[in-house]
């Protein structure tokens, strides 16, 4: 998988970040609730889902904005966990 250039420029959109991280907790709260009751299968989405957001969250305050994301990560929790790793580097 090939992986595009982050923006030559963007403004951190912390409180869009914030959100995604509110939301994240949110999914997580589900995911034990969830799991509780026996449905693992829908615990395990709405963990992916917060793994999502919190990759998702770290780059908004870093490298790129929401609109970027949408087109070039989507939800392709792959793709959000290298472009995490290679702002890192």
């Amino acid at each position: 998988m090939s992986l595009v250039s982050f923006p030559e420029s963007f403004t951190p959109d912390i409180a869009l970040a914030d959100t995604f991280v509110r939301n994240a907790a949110a999914h997580l709260d589900g995911a034990d609730r969830a799991a509780d009751i026996g449905r693992h299968n829908a615990a395990l989405h709405a963990i992916a889902i917060a793994i999502e957001l919190l990759l998702k969250s770290h780059l908004l305050r870093v490298a790129t904005d929401d609109r970027w994301n949408r087109r070039h990560i989507g939800h392709d929790l792959d793709k959000a966990a290298r472009y995490a790793e290679r702002e890192l580097d």
